[in-house]
């Protein structure tokens, strides 16, 4: 990650909607890659679990709960402030 965008997935609010620009370096993903959570595909926060271990995405229909720990390792960015461009330059 180039540094330009600081916002993870755990930092969310609910209800937001975000586009996943990268995944941190080290970071191995291949099981959410497998599950769609792949650069570009927008997720609409839904929340955190009431103790803050997990916390719950919808993504192309579909709702995940994934660990914290986990989401603080997906970079994204708000939707409604990548345009297709941007999104295409952010993700090569």
């Amino acid at each position: 990650m180039n540094g330009v965008n600081n916002k993870t997935l755990g930092s969310l609010r609910n209800c937001e909607r975000v586009v996943v620009i990268n995944f941190c370096d080290e970071f191995k993903c291949h099981k959410l890659i497998d599950m769609g959570l792949v650069p570009g595909v927008v997720i609409s926060f839904l929340g955190v679990s009431p103790l803050g271990g997990t916390v719950e995405i919808c993504l192309r229909g579909h709702y995940l709960s994934i660990r914290k720990s986990v989401a603080e390792q997906i970079f994204v960015e708000s939707a409604d402030s990548v345009s297709n461009s941007d999104l295409n330059e952010k993700i090569s």
